[in-house]
């Protein structure tokens, strides 16, 4: 039975982290390899991760990313009671928090 040996041989990095386990693969079988990206900056990156294939050969992966400028926004609904005549407005925070203000007018 032919059996086939993998490494990773990338160095993490601050925005980029490869998460695998050297091993050894029999025919079939499959490994998951996971990337974690965290974009420091609004740019372009590329980085080429190399695999060792039994300890002869190389196969390289490119991976590429966008890291964007932060935009932090919330989310406003409005509601309007007249029957009442009261106003309560729901604030949503991007934390998932909740913050409810009611208001009642005269």
């Amino acid at each position: 039975m032919f059996v086939c040996s993998m490494e990773c041989l990338y160095q993490n990095t601050s925005f980029l982290e490869v998460h695998c386990l050297p091993g050894v693969l029999i025919p079939g079988e499959k490994r998951e390899v996971e990337f974690v990206f965290y974009p420091r900056e609004a740019k372009h990156y590329h980085e080429v991760i190399p695999f060792e294939i039994n300890g002869l050969s190389t196969m390289l992966v490119d991976i590429r990313g966008e890291g964007t400028d932060m935009k932090v926004s919330y989310n406003i609904c409005l509601w309007v009671f007249t029957k009442f005549k009261t106003t309560k407005q729901l604030l949503k925070n991007p934390f998932g928090l909740v913050q409810c203000h009611v208001q009642f007018d005269k």
